[in-house]
C-alpha cells in the first residue's frame, strides 16, 4: 500500500499519494474526497467527472 499526505496553505489544500498503483491512489483520493468536501465546503461529495474518464 501506499502513502497519502495533505498540506493546508493559506487559501489551498494540497493532497498527494506515492504508492505503487493507480487504484489505491484513486481510492484513497476518493476517500478523502467525500470526507473533505462536505466539511471544508458543505457540499455533496459527488465525483468529480474528470474523475470518470
Amino acid at each position: 500500500m501506499g502513502e497519502g499526505g495533505v498540506t493546508r496553505l493559506p487559501g489551498l489544500l494540497v493532497a498527494r499519494y506515492l504508492g505503487p498503483a493507480a487504484e489505491p491512489a484513486r481510492a484513497w483520493f476518493v476517500a478523502l474526497w467525500s470526507v473533505l468536501r462536505p466539511a471544508l465546503a458543505g457540499r455533496e461529495a459527488a465525483v468529480p467527472r474528470i474523475w470518470l474518464t
